[in-house]
């Protein structure tokens, strides 16, 4: 791997470090999260700053790199920073989905990423009580998501390369579909967690091909 990224031209090489660099500084944070005897109640800030450094930033690092290897082929080059801040938001919300889908799981393992104080029973990850109050957070969050993956459209629609606006296209769906699920259950989210099967996947892997070359029709889906 070392050898392949001397190789490579110098700004791909930037991007790659730079991607790398901050997705450990996110992970470095959770495995410190993780040891904490007593686990301290995350910040919103916290929150934020973990989204963009395991998810966020590589929605900026594909924009650089397509611009890079793409150039005009990849979008208007003038769209560029706007580009790379609804890339952060889009990614962002992707890996919010993913915390709110796992907050019953992760509750379970004596955390939780939500910033809701006492939610968690020291040393035993079960709820304190204090339900309502996860479930309040949650909606919370929920609407910070759907705000998040709104910025994927925009992205979405900027793109001009078809397979590229395919593989964008594909996570967002699914999120989206996730989120709705994720809303219309409510608490229950928290004892059964929400998931698209595999088959649903499928059928949008399929539509989302054949509609790649319309935003509209993906929008659709």
């Amino acid at each position: 791997c070392l050898t392949w990224l001397a190789e490579m031209d110098p700004a791909n090489r930037t991007a790659i470090r730079d991607v790398f660099t901050t997705i450990t500084d996110g992970q470095l944070w959770d495995l410190k999260k993780a040891e904490e005897v007593l686990p301290r109640p995350v910040s919103a800030e916290e929150l934020e700053n973990y989204t963009y450094s395991v998810a966020g930033c590589v929605g900026e690092f594909w924009t650089r790199v397509g611009f890079e290897n793409l150039g005009e082929k990849f979008a208007d080059p003038e769209d560029r920073d706007a580009l790379e801040q609804s890339g952060k938001f889009y990614g962002q919300g992707l890996q919010l989905i993913n915390i709110l889908r796992d907050v019953g799981e992760d509750l379970e393992n004596g955390r939780c990423y939500l910033p809701v104080e006492k939610t968690i029973q020291q040393g035993s990850g079960k709820l304190a009580g204090q339900e309502q109050l996860l479930v309040r957070e949650m909606k919370l969050w929920q609407a910070q998501c759907r705000d998040w993956l709104a910025e994927g459209w925009f992205y979405l629609e900027k793109l001009r390369h078809h397979r590229v606006r395919f593989a964008t296209a594909l996570p967002l769906i699914i999120g989206e579909r996730t989120l709705e699920r994720l809303e219309t259950a409510g608490a229950a989210a928290i004892e059964n967690r929400i998931k698209i099967d595999r088959a649903e996947v499928k059928e949008i892997l399929w539509k989302a091909w054949w509609a790649r070359k319309d935003a509209e029709r993906l929008r659709q889906i």
